[in-house]
């Protein structure tokens, strides 16, 4: 009877172990123990919240060990084993990856093909190609991922990511989260601690000067109309190129528009306001409201024939966060200049949502 119960218990051990299994074994075969459930964390991060359609979306995902045990890890050559996305659209629709079926390593086909190849190179006791990576306490190991490569992004929506990291993937390829089979290993994977979302814009085409450039103006206006001269200044800004930058602003009139210096060049004699001067085009230099990256002229509305004010959409970004902006610029005529110069005396800026 005692022989009989064993027989049992051993039975019941066979069953219920796998549902339990972690890696707890290095790719040699060597037993340790391992404490990857109790203080590993998995987490994800973009460089940016916006991306262009022709530009690279570089994720980070970030495995941390938190703890004060040496952790060990077991990633898969084949990133898409350990390393796996759920990406959402605002409608919450679920974006598929651009890979062809019978090469996704949790396809079953994809893995009876495996299994037949002639294997040439590191593997753990499987037989999978793997590699073995020990975090020492407050070590982190990142992975990186190029999103627009491996998903069918759409321009034009925002996306929401989430990640689910295998420490082992061999002890966790029938265990897909996103296949919806959950009935073994409830420890084999580690979901990321955070969602990141990104917004995916329409191809946009950058501003050029092609008609009008600084060195075609050569000194003189001639036909050079108020939103030319605009387009002429902020292509300047957009090249750094200061002193053409310089020669379109009226600074007497223009530092009136910025508080921070309206007050003490108002309240200088006349020595004092060229040193208030030099600092303000220090300042502008500075990029104070973030770099330049796309701007168009909306309208223009002529006053007189000596006056007129240009309308003008501009993009910046500052710390990675793009803010757009209305900018409203006051123009008026030098008409004393030999070149009849316009030149810019104002300009009020509004925020766009």
């Amino acid at each position: 009877m005692k022989k009989h119960s064993s027989y049992v218990l051993f039975i019941i051990y066979l069953i219920y172990a796998p549902m339990h299994a972690f890696p707890d074994r290095d790719a040699r075969g060597n037993y340790t123990e391992n404490f990857t459930h109790l203080q590993v964390q998995a987490k994800l991060n973009l460089p940016s919240i916006s991306f262009k359609e022709t530009d690279d979306i570089p994720l980070n995902f970030t495995i941390f060990n938190t703890g004060k045990e040496v952790v060990r890890i077991f990633p898969a050559m084949n990133w898409r084993e350990s390393f796996q996305l759920q990406i959402r659209d605002e409608n919450n629709r679920l974006i598929e990856d651009n890979i062809e079926p019978a090469l996704n390593p949790w396809n079953p086909k994809y893995q009876k093909d495996k299994n037949q190849q002639n294997r040439n190179t590191i593997t753990n006791l499987k037989g999978d190609e793997s590699k073995e990576i020990s975090l020492n306490p407050g070590e982190t190991f990142a992975f990186r991922i190029h999103l627009q490569e491996n998903f069918n992004l759409i321009p034009g929506h925002k996306y929401n990511v989430i990640g689910y990291f295998y420490p082992n993937a061999t002890e966790s390829k029938k265990n897909s989260l996103l296949a919806g089979n959950q009935s073994e290993g409830t420890l084999s994977f580690l979901r990321t601690e955070n969602t990141v979302s990104f917004f995916y814009d329409k191809r946009r085409e950058e501003p050029s000067i092609n008609t009008f450039t600084e060195n075609s103006y050569a000194g003189s206006a001639g036909g050079i109309s108020p939103e030319e001269a605009i387009f002429l200044f902020l292509g300047a800004e957009s090249k750094k190129n200061w002193s053409n930058y310089f020669k379109w602003i009226e600074f007497e009139d223009f530092i009136l528009a910025y508080d921070q210096f309206a007050g003490e060049y108002l309240n200088s004699d006349a020595r004092d306001r060229e040193l208030v001067v030099n600092e303000f085009r220090k300042y502008l230099t500075t990029l104070p409201s973030g770099k330049l990256k796309y701007f168009k002229i909306t309208g223009v509305d002529h006053r007189n024939k000596n006056e007129s004010k240009v309308r003008v959409f501009v993009e910046r970004i500052e710390e990675r966060i793009p803010t757009r902006y209305e900018y409203e610029y006051t123009l008026k005529r030098e008409l004393e200049s030999t070149a009849s110069l316009w030149k810019i005396h104002n300009v009020v800026v509004r925020v766009r949502k």
